[in-house]
């Protein structure tokens, strides 16, 4: 109870609701997305636009980092490997980073098929304010 997370990529706050007694530090790039996340009911915390290679938080502070369906829009093994660091970087010592990415294998009616495990997904914002990737989780395109 009471932990400071920062979600660097939270689309559109999805997971901002997840642990109410969480306060949240929320970035994405994408205004849009920003302004679907302030919409839901229930945020706890901050959101502001950002990018996930220049996370503008001071180093050190979060108890927890989660960066979840980002890694696969960034565009290079380099640039991965700097989002990353970002996120350790405002962690405490002791403190934990969550990073999910979409895997290779994906369900037989999936309209996604990768060809290799280094795979840029591209990400578009559809005219309804949600992107082409499932629920709008992405910060990506970087």
């Amino acid at each position: 109870p009471g932990a400071l997370v920062a979600d660097v990529g939270c689309g559109n706050g999805r997971y901002l609701e997840c642990a109410p007694h969480v306060a949240f530090v929320a970035l994405d790039r994408s205004l849009p997305l920003l302004h679907l996340a302030a919409d839901r009911p229930s945020v706890p915390g901050c959101l502001a636009a950002a990018c996930a290679l220049d996370v503008p938080l001071r180093s050190s502070t979060f108890d927890a980092a989660i960066s979840i369906a980002v890694l696969h829009h960034i565009a290079s093994p380099e640039r991965r490997r700097r989002a990353v660091a970002e996120l350790l970087r405002v962690v405490k010592v002791g403190g934990r980073v969550l990073v999910y990415a979409w895997a290779i294998d994906q369900a037989a009616g999936s309209r996604f098929h990768f060809s290799d495990a280094d795979t840029l997904v591209p990400w578009t914002l559809g005219a309804a304010g949600s992107n082409d990737s499932k629920d709008s989780d992405g910060g990506g395109g970087i």
